[in-house]
């Protein structure tokens, strides 16, 4: 392999050693990310029965690839695939784990013998997605780093829960209007963060990503058409780059929606997941339409 080639697998490493450490052990890691420190995210209820959950007995992790510049992976769990070429646009299915002990390999996707991670992970209850956001060129604006969402949305059976989370490295900050009603859904919402999941009743809609201005009235970036079932959650991520000319990829500006699993009850079974700095969950925007 070339110099650069191996350069850009020493990121892939990084990469790789984030994601498994932070979702699936919620472990601090320093190396590629900045140490992340063991508190309970605004959106995660501090378990009562010494983190072993009662709702939840099995660890749920969902990875999403939303780093526009990054390679893909793949992801062993005890041996067996877990994760095959993992490239950006892309999510896994929910991986279901019984807690406890479990080896974790990552290797170059499509090539087993290159293998960037190996290491035995205890695994803790919790249901949640981790995607992979920032970028890995040297010259990069907007270090990688892992995010974490915590899935624990409870719509009724009459209603639909949604989120934003933002993760377009050259994109403002952005407002979320509804085409049909021009009512604001998700406000100034930067990169990095994440919203609270808004309810709205199950439909068609239109949504449009704004420059995020006082009034929700900024320039739309990109329209997104959506329908939401009842009792169904859904993540949308905004990734890839407005200007991908001037950028470090090639991947253009998407929105990613994701069908979210559902919480049983509140806390998701026990699972405390690290907290990092950009990834607070933000305020509730206007009323649902």
């Amino acid at each position: 392999m070339s110099g650069s080639t191996n350069r850009g697998l020493t990121r892939v490493q990084l990469v790789a050693l984030t994601l498994v450490a932070v979702a699936i052990a919620g472990v601090a890691v320093v190396g590629g990310a900045a140490a992340v420190p063991q508190e309970t995210p605004q959106n995660e209820t501090q378990p009562q029965d010494g983190g072993q959950g009662q709702g939840q007995a099995e660890a749920q992790v969902r990875l999403v690839h939303a780093s526009p510049d990054a390679p893909g992976v793949d992801i062993y769990v005890d041996g067996e695939p877990a994760v095959e070429d993992l490239m950006f646009g892309n999510e896994t299915d929910y991986v279901s784990l019984q807690p406890g002990m479990h080896n974790v390999t990552i290797t170059e996707a499509g090539n087993a013998s290159n293998v960037v991670f190996q290491q035995d992970i205890p695994v803790r209850p919790g249901q949640f997605t981790i995607a992979a956001s920032g970028e890995i060129s040297p010259d990069a604006e907007r270090e990688f780093a892992p995010v974490l969402l915590v899935d624990d949305a409870q719509p009724g059976d009459d209603e639909s829960m949604v989120r934003l989370a933002h993760l377009s490295p050259d994109a403002p900050t952005v407002d979320v209007t509804v085409a049909e009603s021009g009512d604001v859904l998700f406000d100034n919402v930067s990169f990095a963060n994440a919203t609270d999941y808004e309810t709205v009743p199950p439909g068609d809609y239109t949504l449009e990503v704004r420059a995020a201005t006082p009034e929700g009235d900024g320039e739309v970036v990109q329209e997104v058409n959506v329908t939401t079932e009842g009792g169904q959650a859904y993540t949308a991520i905004a990734a890839g780059y407005l200007d991908p000319e001037e950028a470090p990829g090639d991947e253009e500006f998407r929105v990613l929606l994701l069908e979210d699993e559902t919480a049983e009850q509140p806390g998701n079974g026990g699972m405390t997941p690290p907290e990092q700095p950009g990834n607070q969950t933000g305020g509730p925007g206007s009323p649902a339409p």
